[in-house]
């Protein structure tokens, strides 16, 4: 369930009076929801943090003269990266779902045309990886589909820490409410302070609203944007939701910190050995035996010489028979700390390994070669990609549905035609390494013997780039052999062919 199923209640006000067109109305529940979302916000920027290498281990302090190094290993960004390559590092590819001979294939066909348009001006593609990107990061994103002054359809990326749903409470969870806010900065007239305000753009079924923050906290609608039609008989607002309702960092958060703290000690230590204490035993210097300093300052002088490494003992004074002080053994020696190597290294082996394991990412940094490894090996290394992909690749499909819907909306009110976004289907194809003799082989041989057709055997080889194009030129050139063959033997029944063809 959504974690705002809870204040559906308190906005049922704002939904009825929106519905009977009221708009003065009480916006202090604004107020209550930003407070709410303000959890939300906070884990969103712990989870970015993450990623970004701002870690805890960066806030550790220096304690007295031992070195304090903070270093970062930055496992979430290779964790969201490595997931976000391997699902879009291929382009995605929207297909006709009909066959051929399907009454609508023709008006699928333009569909089709007007979404690979509309994809196009919009960068669709950067689009659908940043969703995904902050999908993973922040448990969810949105996706703000608009019409713009010069009446384009527009798409864009909105981030989870600026949107508060308002479902509806049914089984489906359709979206009722979607508020947007963000923090802008205005200029008062007639002074020059700049002082900030929130903004807040309401989207219901049908219009959008704009009301900015007062001085005094309220919220209030905007004169200069009044409410607008937005056309698309929906919230024009599309949810994607990770597969685990949580960010994919959520459960590493720990082992990242261990990890660190662990390699951040060993480093100290490894500074500290090569900076080792000086040791001077029976070794009389000048200021133990400078008898004109006071205690205090010379427990000063030593604490100097400790802080440059460097400390001083005497041995207790035995005596002979003769009462004869016996010579004491001077000795100057290095104090070095044995570090304890394998335990540690084990233990960050395994910390590194845990930390791939419970993100479902496979460790192919720890692999040493891949050269000719057979298919079957290197599909069972993916598994925990493939079940990560898996999950998450129906949530992005499902966002993509809505926007075909709304996409279509927009067409059918300028056209009058129907569009059905189910027409049209996205394809997504999986970036990872493989083993291409042996899949080269296996596509060879099932075209061979027509278990597979031309097309497939194009579009599965590793190394075509463009399928479309690759067939075009096939067909054409086998199109233009049988041509040749033809007129070949249309010259040889009329007796035409010369004796060097013959």
């Amino acid at each position: 369930m959504t974690d705002f199923m809870t204040v559906i209640t308190d906005t049922q006000l704002i939904i009825e009076k929106i519905k009977k067109g009221a708009m003065d109305i009480d916006t202090a529940i604004f107020n209550d929801l930003i407070e709410q979302h303000k959890s939300t916000v906070k884990t969103v920027t712990e989870m970015r943090n993450l990623f970004k290498g701002n870690h805890k281990i960066l806030q550790k302090e220096k304690k007295g003269t031992r070195p304090n190094n903070r270093l970062v290993f930055n496992f979430p960004k290779i964790i969201i990266l490595f997931a976000l390559n391997y699902l879009l590092g291929n382009k995605h590819k929207y297909n006709i779902a009909l066959n051929e001979d399907h009454p609508d294939y023709q008006k699928a066909s333009f569909f089709l045309e007007e979404i690979k348009k509309i994809n196009t001006e919009n960068n669709e593609e950067a689009l659908l990886r940043e969703i995904y990107k902050y999908m993973l990061i922040d448990k969810r994103s949105w996706e703000l589909v608009y019409i713009d002054s010069e009446g384009r359809i527009r798409l864009k990326y909105c981030p989870e820490s600026e949107v508060i749903p308002v479902f509806d409470g049914s089984k489906d969870e359709k979206l009722s409410l979607a508020i947007r806010y963000w923090t802008e900065q205005v200029k008062e007239s007639d002074v020059d302070e700049v002082r900030e305000r929130i903004r807040i753009e309401l989207y219901d079924e049908k219009m959008v609203y704009n009301y900015i923050q007062t001085e005094d906290n309220k919220f209030i609608l905007d004169k200069n944007k009044p409410p607008y039609p937005h056309f698309f008989d929906e919230v024009p607002l599309i949810p994607y939701q990770n597969a685990i309702d949580e960010s994919d960092l959520d459960d590493i958060q720990t082992l990242v910190n261990d990890y660190e703290e662990k390699r951040s000690e060993r480093s100290n230590d490894l500074e500290y050995a090569a900076d080792s204490y000086l040791w001077l035993n029976n070794v009389l210097l000048d200021i133990v035996n400078d008898d004109e300093l006071t205690p205090q300052q010379k427990e000063y002088k030593i604490a100097q010489m400790i802080n440059s490494r460097l400390f001083q003992t005497t041995d207790t004074v035995h005596y002979s028979d003769d009462d004869t002080p016996l010579i004491l053994k001077a000795t100057i020696q290095f104090i070095t700390k044995e570090l304890m190597v394998e335990p540690l290294k084990d233990h960050l082996d395994d910390l590194r390994r845990t930390i791939y394991q419970v993100s479902m990412t496979p460790s192919i940094f720890d692999q040493s070669n891949f050269s000719n490894v057979a298919e079957a090996t290197l599909r069972l290394f993916f598994i925990p990609a493939d079940i990560k992909a898996d999950n998450n690749e129906p949530r992005l499909k499902a966002g993509i549905r809505k926007r075909l819907r709304l996409i279509s909306q927009i067409l059918f009110k300028k056209t009058g035609i129907h569009y059905d976004p189910t027409w049209i289907e996205v394809e997504f194809f999986r970036n990872r390494i493989i083993n291409e003799t042996e899949l080269i082989n296996n596509i060879n041989s099932s075209y061979m013997s027509k278990t597979i057709d031309l097309q497939t055997a194009v579009e599965k080889h590793p190394l075509v780039d463009n399928p479309e194009s690759v067939i075009e030129r096939l067909k054409k050139e086998q199109e233009e052999k049988e041509q040749r063959y033809t007129q070949d033997w249309s010259l040889l029944d009329h007796g035409e062919m010369d004796e060097d063809e013959e």
